[in-house]
């Protein structure tokens, strides 16, 4: 997988197959960083159900490249927005309506629109 930083809160990922994770970016070049990776996460669950869609449709997902962007809010700091631009020239016209209302529907994207539960503990030995 590429991915490619444009600055410190946005990057492009491509060649989603690969396996390995090949990260360049303009200078300084940055880090994945845990932040980058929460966003990293939703583009790589996006493009898997845009995958399965692909093989259903008989259209080729190799040419899908995901840019992510995000800000943030503060007081509490969280994500403000997380903007996805997703590119697949391969993608005919008439299936672009239908991609788009999968793409929306990855897990990670269910979880932070509807939220979780979440618990955290402390635990000392």
């Amino acid at each position: 997988m590429n991915i490619h930083f444009e600055d410190a809160h946005r990057f492009v990922v491509s060649d989603f197959e690969d396996n390995t994770f090949n990260v360049s970016g303009v200078k300084p070049v940055f880090e994945l960083t845990a932040l980058a990776t929460f966003v990293l996460s939703l583009a790589r669950c996006t493009y898997s159900v845009l995958w399965v869609y692909a093989g259903r449709s008989d259209v080729d997902p190799e040419s899908i490249e995901i840019t992510m962007s995000w800000a943030f809010d503060h007081e509490p700091t969280r994500f403000k927005q997380i903007v996805m631009d997703i590119c697949w020239p391969t993608l005919p016209q008439k299936k672009q309506k239908v991609a788009e209302k999968m793409a929306r529907h990855c897990t990670i994207h269910n979880t932070i629109h509807n939220c979780v539960e979440m618990k955290t503990t402390v635990r000392v030995a």
